[in-house]
């Protein structure tokens, strides 16, 4: 994956318009909690601006918290049973 910015990364998915199956895109990654967050997902939380995920730390809090790294660098954590939406680069949408 390219280097991309969390901005960047939700513009492409806003842009791509509905996909056909086996197109490349921004796929949502259905029934996905936050024990699915893989580097390379784009995280949509309530309330919050999209976060394009590029690693993940080891929380002190674990497995309460897990730990991430944004594409700018920003450390931060979830709780293990937040809300989210997880959309996935590829061909077709996945079930976690």
């Amino acid at each position: 994956m390219n280097e991309l910015t969390s901005a960047q990364a939700w513009q492409q998915a806003q842009a791509q318009g509905t996909l056909k199956p086996g197109a490349e895109g921004w796929w949502r990654v259905w029934g996905a909690g936050v024990g699915h967050v893989r580097p390379g997902d784009l995280v949509l939380l309530p309330g919050d601006v999209p976060t394009l995920i590029t690693g993940r730390w080891d929380c002190r809090a674990a497995p309460v918290r897990a730990g991430f790294v944004s594409a700018e660098g920003d450390r931060f954590t979830l709780g293990a049973l937040a809300r989210l939406v997880i959309l996935r680069r590829g061909t077709h949408n996945t079930l976690a």
